[in-house]
């Protein structure tokens, strides 16, 4: 989750390369027959510019972008998302040492990443979430729980 990109695009560029506006409200379908004609033009295959390969792939990216939903609501990492995990999981290290006990916990690098990050935010004390606690609680349980944890953490970061 925390190594999630926000968009490349926003939805005016990706408009923009497919020669769409916006304020028509087009359709997937319109959206799809301007995707067409951009790739028809720009194909490396009928194109010998050099730049109608990266307008082609632009626009295949565009096309992706604004007919997907997922691609559209993919804005980087969810703070909410992350502290939801990080709290369940000090929960279980918290409720079920022995269970445990005997395996090494395998998120450090993405947990001394979100560390790092959270460490780095300049908004850090005024997040609605903030996630640098969660994530220090979560170390705490997992060296707590089993000695393999402080090995592996010491060699992780």
């Amino acid at each position: 989750e925390i190594e999630k990109k926000p968009p490349e695009f926003t939805e005016d560029d990706c408009y923009a390369t497919l020669a769409l506006n916006r304020e028509d409200n087009p359709t997937e379908s319109q959206i799809r027959r301007a995707y067409f004609k951009v790739a028809a033009q720009y194909h490396p295959d009928k194109n010998p510019d050099p730049s109608a390969r990266d307008i082609f792939e632009q626009a295949a990216k565009a096309y992706e972008f604004l007919t997907s939903p997922a691609a559209r609501h993919a804005a980087g990492p969810d703070p909410h998302h992350l502290f939801l995990m990080l709290k369940a999981q000090s929960i279980l290290y918290t409720r079920y040492p022995e269970v445990f006990e005997p395996y090494k916990y395998a998120g450090y690098p993405m947990l001394l990443s979100t560390i790092e990050l959270e460490n780095k935010d300049s908004a850090l004390f005024s997040k609605e979430l903030p996630l640098l606690p969660r994530a220090c609680e979560l170390v705490y349980h997992t060296v707590n729980c089993s000695p393999l944890n402080a090995e592996e953490l010491r060699r992780a970061g």
